[in-house]
C-alpha cells in the first residue's frame, strides 16, 4: 500500500531551509515558533484578543475572566493540558473560552476563543466580525496570495465552499453541549495570523466544521499561543519591538569587540546547490547532483573585511536564486563582513524531455475533477520512470515535483487535492488502475 504523498516526496526547498536558520538568529519573536520554556515566575506576555497575561496561572486566569462577566463551566477536563472551560461572548456573539496549561508548570500556554455558528452564513459572519476585531486591535493581516481574493470575498459578504458533513476529519466537542478544541482546521479558509505587541505571542483565525456530537455545525476560532501558530503578521508595534531587540543585540557585539580589543575573524558559509558554482575571494564551492542539498564551505577572515563573490551555472540549469544572509542578492557582488554571513546560490535543472509526461500530469492534478483517477494517473508514471531509469528516477522526480507544485503559489490547490484523496489506500499502479482507469 502507498502513501498519500507520491514516493519520492517533495524535498524542501534549500533557499527557504538556509533562510529560516538565519532567522532563527533574529529575537524572541521567532524562537516563539518553538514551545516556550515553562514560565516559573509569572505572566509572560498579553495575548491580542482579551489582553489575557499567557503565562498567567489557573487561578489568575479564573480570577481575571470572572471580572470580564466570563462565566467557568469546568475548571478542568481530562484532556491535554487540562483545559478549563468558560462561556461568555465576543464580539456581540455567544463564545467560548478553552484555555489550556502546561503539564509541568501549570501556567496558560493556549486561550482557545471559539464562536458557534448554526448556517454557513452566521460562520461568515462571525468569522469576518473576529477578522475585523484583530485589524482594529492588531493590523490588517498579510494572509498568502492564494487566500488573498477568498478573504476579501468574505468580508465582503460571501460564503466560501464548506466540506460536506462526513467528508472531512471532525473532533468532538471537549463537553457535551460545548465547543469544540479543533487541532487542525477542515474548511480551507484564510487561517491569519498576528504577533502581539510584544511579538511573543500568535493569535490565528480559523474556521472549522464540527463532529456530528456537536451542539452546533460550525465554528469560528481565534487561537492565542506561546507559539507562532504560523508565519505571523507582524504590526508596527511588534515589528518595532525586533528592530530594537536586534539593535540591542548589536550594540552589545560591537561594546564587547571594542572592550576585547582583538582583532575578530568572520565566517562565510557558503552553500552552492547542484549545477552551482560559488567563488568566494579564494574559496570555489562547486555543487553536484550527487548532493541534492548542496555543497557547503566555511571561508573565514577578518571582520570588516570587504571580499568578492562570484556565482556561475552550468547549462543544463536556470533561475538562479542567490542569497546573502536574509537577503536576495545579484549573481556577482561584494559582502561586507561583520558577523556571521550565509551566501546561497541554487538553480534548477532544465525540463527533461524523459519527464515531461510527469510534469503535465502533477499541473493536472492542481484542477482535477476526479482527483482519484489524477492520483493514479501519475502513480502509474512514476513506476514506468523507476523501472526504465532506475539511476536516475528518484532524482528527476524530485526534480521535476518541485517545478510542477509550488508551495507557495499551489499550496491552497495542493491542500485540497489532499483532503480528496482522504481515506483512499492505493496499492500500486495495475491495482489501482482496476478501480479508476486512466489513459496510459
Amino acid at each position: 500500500m502507498s502513501s498519500l504523498r507520491h514516493p519520492s516526496g517533495l524535498r524542501p526547498s534549500v533557499v527557504k531551509c538556509a533562510l529560516a536558520a538565519t532567522l532563527a538568529l533574529l529575537p524572541r519573536a521567532i524562537a516563539a515558533q518553538a514551545p516556550a520554556t515553562p514560565n516559573k515566575s509569572g505572566p509572560t506576555s498579553p495575548e491580542a484578543v482579551l489582553g489575557v497575561q499567557m503565562g498567567t496561572n489557573r487561578r489568575a486566569l479564573n480570577d481575571d475572566l470572572s471580572a470580564r462577566g466570563w462565566v467557568l463551566a469546568a475548571d478542568s477536563i481530562a484532556e491535554i493540558g487540562t483545559p478549563a472551560l468558560y462561556t461568555g461572548a465576543l464580539a456581540k456573539r455567544p463564545a467560548e473560552v478553552i484555555a489550556m496549561f502546561g503539564a509541568s508548570s501549570g501556567r496558560l500556554v493556549n486561550l482557545i476563543i471559539n464562536v458557534p455558528a448554526t448556517s454557513p452564513e452566521e460562520l461568515r459572519a462571525s468569522y469576518a466580525d473576529l477578522y475585523r476585531l484583530l485589524e482594529r486591535t492588531r493590523c490588517a493581516a498579510t494572509v498568502p496570495a492564494d487566500y488573498a481574493s477568498q478573504l476579501d470575498s468574505i468580508l465582503r459578504g460571501s460564503v466560501p465552499h464548506l466540506p460536506a458533513a462526513g467528508s472531512v476529519s471532525t473532533f468532538k466537542p471537549v463537553l457535551p453541549g460545548h465547543t469544540t478544541l479543533t487541532v487542525a482546521e477542515n474548511t480551507d479558509w484564510p487561517r491569519p495570523t498576528w504577533a502581539n505587541a510584544g511579538a511573543q505571542i500568535g493569535t490565528q483565525l480559523s474556521a472549522s466544521r464540527l463532529d456530528k456530537a456537536s451542539r452546533w455545525p460550525y465554528q469560528a476560532t481565534l487561537w492565542s499561543s506561546v507559539m507562532m501558530l504560523a508565519p505571523a503578521t507582524m504590526c508596527a508595534d511588534s515589528r518595532a519591538v525586533l528592530d530594537s531587540a536586534t539593535r540591542a543585540r548589536r550594540d552589545v557585539r560591537v561594546a564587547t569587540r571594542r572592550s576585547s580589543g582583538a582583532t575578530s575573524l568572520d565566517s562565510v558559509v557558503v552553500v552552492a546547490g547542484p549545477g552551482v558554482t560559488i567563488r568566494v575571494d579564494s574559496l570555489v564551492v562547486q555543487g553536484t547532483e550527487m548532493e541534492p542539498d548542496g555543497v557547503m564551505k566555511v571561508l573565514r577572515r577578518p571582520r570588516g573585511s570587504t571580499i568578492r563573490y562570484d556565482v556561475r551555472v552550468a547549462p543544463a540549469y536556470e533561475g538562479l536564486q542567490v542569497l546573502a544572509s536574509d537577503t536576495v542578492a545579484a549573481g556577482k557582488g561584494t559582502i561586507v563582513l561583520d558577523t556571521t554571513t550565509l551566501l546561497l546560490a541554487v538553480a534548477r535543472p532544465r525540463p527533461r524531455a524523459e519527464t515531461k509526461r510527469l510534469y503535465e500530469l502533477l499541473r493536472a492534478e492542481l484542477t482535477a475533477k476526479n482527483p482519484h483517477a489524477a492520483y493514479v494517473a501519475v502513480e502509474c508514471e512514476l513506476e514506468r520512470l523507476l523501472k526504465e531509469y532506475p539511476a536516475t528516477a528518484e532524482r528527476w522526480i524530485d526534480e521535476v515535483t518541485a517545478r510542477a507544485h509550488d508551495p507557495e503559489k499551489d499550496a491552497k490547490a495542493m491542500r485540497r487535492f489532499d483532503a480528496a484523496l482522504g481515506g483512499h489506500a492505493f496499492g500500486g499502479c495495475a491495482e489501482d488502475r482496476k478501480q479508476s482507469p486512466v489513459a496510459p
